[in-house]
């Protein structure tokens, strides 16, 4: 376990040849963890760690992460991943109660998996920007006041059996590449004054299918509900 004043870093790593925490608890400073890799270095692993109280919990340069059985809490930024290059993953995690749960941005269509894990109660859930896919499934990002997701410049998400309900826009796009939720079995509620999915989508809104999901209806619709999404096209 680590904690002390503001700025200190609890660990930081740069080009490490290999980097594994399990079981550490990083808290009550600016950095929990803070690393720079490449694309040619090992999948950075994060496992059975919290983190709490932080500006940044994880702060990731380049690379790639996975990150399972973690919790980040009261954190501004939960995990921050920029110039991200090879295929990342999250699982079995918790997200609460922080300014943004993930940022992550790609330099490539590397994807970044997310499954059997919460998001909730921040202001943006998740936050991406470049390329990349994001799979998101089997897990929740609810309550978050502003965003769950909000995809920008070329992301592309597929979500499956995934929990969005309160946020106030669920997904928010900039100039996204695509959402596929067809088959999705998704629970796509927003909250007060929002609307399920809102932006600019770089493809047709016809094309938009989403059949057997719940759109603030208790009934799937053969078609997202037209009260429920405000999209113009690129």
């Amino acid at each position: 376990s680590v904690s002390g004043i503001n700025y200190f870093y609890g660990l930081y790593a740069s080009y490490p040849s290999q980097l594994n925490i399990t079981n550490s608890t990083f808290e009550n400073g600016n950095y929990g963890l803070k690393y720079t890799s490449s694309s040619t270095s090992p999948t950075v692993t994060i496992t059975d760690c919290d983190f709490n109280g932080l500006t940044y919990g994880i702060s990731a340069l380049s690379g790639a992460i996975s990150i399972s059985g973690s919790n980040f809490t009261n954190v501004t930024y939960g995990l921050s991943a920029t110039n991200m290059a090879n295929a990342s993953g999250i699982s079995d995690c918790n997200f609460t109660n922080n300014t943004r749960g993930i940022f992550f941005r790609a330099l490539s269509t590397a994807p970044l998996g997310i499954s059997y894990s919460s998001i909730s109660g921040g202001t943006d859930g998740v936050v991406a920007y470049g390329p990349l896919t994001i799979n998101c499934d089997c897990s929740s990002v609810r309550n978050n006041s502003n965003y769950g997701f909000n995809l920008q410049e070329g992301t592309k998400l597929q979500l499956t059996s995934t929990n969005l309900d309160g946020d106030k826009y669920p997904i928010y796009a900039y100039k996204a590449s695509s959402i596929t939720l067809t088959n999705g079995y998704n629970t796509l509620l927003f909250g007060t004054g929002g609307k399920v999915i809102k932006g600019s989508l770089c493809i047709s809104r016809s094309s938009l299918v989403a059949n057997y999901n719940r759109w603030n209806t208790s009934i799937p619709p053969t078609q997202p509900l037209t009260s429920s999404y405000e999209l113009l096209n690129c």
